[in-house]
């Protein structure tokens, strides 16, 4: 959450300097947070190139099921915030 958070707080913030507030192309705060949320979850695919299989499989393991949480978590944070938009704008 903490990253997704600065990761949005960063985007906004150039999302700002790159774009004049009448620009079609400017991201909404929105859509800000919910590309942060999207771009948050951290990769293992580079360390578990490099951790074989054979030679370390309990961290292999460790590492593999890291991946999958952070794409869950990154999933369920999408969702739970594009609703939030969606009820956010229906108001």
């Amino acid at each position: 959450m903490v990253s997704m958070f600065a990761l949005a707080y960063l985007i906004n913030m150039f999302n700002d300097i790159a774009y004049s507030p009448d620009d079609i192309a400017k991201l909404t705060q929105g859509e800000c947070i919910l590309l942060a949320s999207v771009l948050c979850a951290t990769d293992t695919v580079a360390a578990l190139a490099i951790v074989r299989e054979k030679d370390f499989p309990t961290l292999n393991s460790i590492l593999f099921g890291e991946g999958v949480i952070n794409d869950a978590v990154s999933i369920l944070l999408y969702r739970a915030i594009e609703k939030l938009i969606e009820g956010m704008e229906g108001d």
